[in-house]
């Protein structure tokens, strides 16, 4: 057993841990400038979802985007999550956040794109894949507020910018949520998907 300034050690450093893994990032952080979109009558969005994991890392990292036709930014999400069970269920859970993220901010979309072919495959026929049955319950109720959706697979160059901002979330190793216009001012878009978009 150990002595009493272990275990205050130990709270010490699980409190800090709390603090850092529940941090809201305040959108004012952001000392990137964005661009004013002008508002038109009826917008076609298109979001893409990626999700970001390896095997010996604690975190995994989710990323989506909601784009208009023309490519213009709307809003966009990376998050940093506790690392999931497998590749596949980092996806379902990137493709769920989305979802859940363009409810909260009021933004109708019904075109999703993923890289994932696997994703598009399991959306598709739930019943054969069991293992991922409560991930595809949450998926389905919240689907269920998407009218005529669809979830596309596309290639990973198509993707570029939702596997940036996955990427981007696994490698920071915290568990952290981030939904703003701008990506965020600690990430360097120079040389990524985002370069000419600013």
């Amino acid at each position: 057993m150990g002595s009493p300034m272990d275990t205050i050690d130990l709270a010490i450093r699980e409190c800090n841990a709390w603090f850092l893994a529940n941090e809201v990032i305040d959108p004012g952080e952001s000392t990137m400038e964005c661009i004013p979109r002008t508002p038109t009558e009826e917008p076609t969005f298109i979001c893409r979802v990626d999700g970001s994991w390896k095997n010996d890392e604690t975190t995994s990292g989710v990323g989506w985007i909601l784009q208009l036709q023309d490519g213009s930014i709307d809003i966009l999400g990376l998050q940093g999550c506790h690392r999931q069970i497998s590749p596949l269920h980092t996806e379902l859970k990137s493709l769920i956040w989305a979802l859940k993220c363009l409810l909260r901010f009021q933004r109708y979309c019904n075109y999703f794109v993923t890289d994932s072919q696997e994703l598009v495959k399991m959306i598709a026929t739930p019943e054969d894949w069991p293992a991922f049955a409560t991930e595809l319950d949450e998926f389905k109720t919240v689907w269920a507020s998407y009218q005529d959706g669809q979830v596309v697979y596309k290639s990973r160059s198509i993707n570029t910018k939702a596997d940036f901002l996955a990427r981007q979330a696994r490698t920071r190793k915290r568990v952290f949520s981030y939904v703003n216009t701008c990506v965020p001012h600690w990430i360097d878009t120079r040389n990524s998907a985002f370069a000419d978009s600013y």
